[in-house]
């Protein structure tokens, strides 16, 4: 649990550092950051679990698949929210 939230933690830090040292801190860029995060975590919802089920993966690699790419997704979106409060 605890390596878990650590790199969820990592992740939502490392979007915010790619974004950061532009000098133009706007709340724009995270907004974009939201918008891309939130639709590509509605498309693994949608689209990326059933293409992912018919591939016929061997043991749980379909699960992990997704739920890793859903962590990437959702640590963009969380660090879009915090960026845009904190701007």
């Amino acid at each position: 649990m605890l390596m878990a939230s650590l790199f969820f933690i990592g992740l939502i830090l490392l979007f915010i550092a790619l974004l950061d040292p532009w000098e133009q801190r706007s709340r724009y860029y995270y907004a974009i950051l939201i918008g891309i995060s939130g639709l590509l975590f509605l498309l693994l919802l949608i689209v990326g679990t059933d293409i992912l089920v018919k591939m016929n993966l061997p043991g749980h690699w379909a699960e992990d698949i997704a739920v890793s790419i859903g962590f990437i997704c959702a640590a963009g979106f969380f660090a879009g929210i915090i960026g845009f409060l904190l701007l």
